[in-house]
């Protein structure tokens, strides 16, 4: 393509058909800045090629960050919302604050839905009367009791204050911020959650009194998985005596009542086990506790759902008659089936003999 310059203040026409505007060269005054004493007009261009560097430098960057850092700070983000923005607990009645609580900590972290778990994620074990569903309340996820703890208030501040992430405690208007929940309030997070955040327990100090409170909570779930060992095994039993002990009522299945009578006595004596064990669970550890406090709520819940099972079941157990009784229609039985035994016999030789 030929170029071609025209006058002062003119533009190059395009060529052969062409888009693009051939530079405009105007001569510029005496003291100007331009090079040669020319400046270079090069009109309506079209933009070169663009490159996205954007997903490269995010590659690069995900390879130099500490993801667990990242992760660690997110969670301490969360735990500080959750002390610190939440409803005021303090003065309210416990169902209202248990309420405003639960509403909040969905806000904080959005829960996964109950029907979509079926198994815990850390032991894999089934979800059902035995075993509840329960909410990590840092990440969201569905978790066992047995692959989740629950933090105290005291634990929540020192992991926040040893973190040195500038969030509880800091400059300016965060430094007067007050915690918003109970002193005896304790949230459940899930071991994986924990293990992120006890990066930040730097004091052994810490990590023992988070132990020891652990350790006390540990022995009202030992009792309490006592307690659902007992009932599964009543659960098992039950049904099966019951059956057994409303036939023999009706006079069949008699010679089976040594079995039902030591069936009975097995099953009477953990009737007896669970009130004991829920009567320990209900008293354990709350002589200095705070009568509305939490664990005291759930430890007496769980006293009255036993008790309310032993009235539907313990007080209508099916009784099995005296055994004196059980003898009179064994010895009834055994006569009427020599009976009918003999009869048979007679009827047969009587047949024989009109045959013959």
């Amino acid at each position: 393509m030929a170029s071609s310059v025209g006058k002062k203040g003119g533009t190059a026409e395009p060529q052969d058909g062409g888009h693009t505007a051939e530079p405009t060269l105007t001569p510029v005054p005496v003291g100007g800045s331009s090079t040669h004493g020319l400046t270079v007009d090069w009109g309506d261009q079209e933009p070169g090629v663009m490159r996205r560097r954007t997903q490269r430098f995010r590659g690069l960057r995900k390879g130099k960050t500490d993801t667990s850092d990242l992760r660690q700070n997110q969670l301490l983000l969360r735990l500080d919302k959750l002390l610190y923005d939440g409803p005021n607990e303090n003065g309210l009645a416990a169902k209202a604050a248990l309420k405003a609580r639960r509403d909040y900590e969905r806000t904080v972290v959005s829960w996964t839905e109950d029907a979509v778990v079926n198994l815990c994620p850390d032991c894999t074990k089934p979800f059902g009367m035995l075993r509840r569903k329960h909410h990590c309340r840092l990440c969201g996820s569905i978790i066992c009791a047995d692959c989740s703890l629950g933090l105290e208030l005291d634990v929540c501040l020192k992991m926040l204050a040893d973190s040195g992430v500038a969030i509880a405690g800091g400059k300016g208007d965060k430094a007067n911020r007050q915690v918003k929940v109970t002193p005896d309030h304790a949230f459940r997070v899930c071991d994986t959650c924990v293990q992120i955040c006890q990066k930040t327990m730097v004091s052994q100090q810490v990590q023992k009194e988070a132990e020891e409170k652990q350790k006390k909570r540990h022995v009202v779930l030992k009792m309490h998985d006592l307690l659902m060992k007992e009932l599964a095994a009543i659960e098992e039993r039950l049904p099966i005596y019951t059956k057994v002990a409303f036939s023999i009522l009706r006079g069949n299945q008699l010679e089976r009542y040594e079995w039902a009578a030591m069936e009975r006595e097995t099953i009477s004596r953990q009737f007896k086990a669970l009130d004991d064990v829920s009567q320990k669970i209900k008293v354990f550890n709350t002589a200095s506790a705070d009568p509305n406090s939490n664990s005291v709520r759930v430890q007496a819940n769980i006293r009255r759902r036993i008790q309310e099972y032993l009235q539907q079941n313990m007080l209508t157990l099916v009784k099995l008659p005296d055994p004196r009784e059980v003898e009179r229609q064994l010895r009834e039985r055994d006569a009427r089936l020599a009976a009918e035994k003999e009869a048979k016999a007679a009827a047969r030789a009587a047949a024989a003999a009109a045959a013959a």
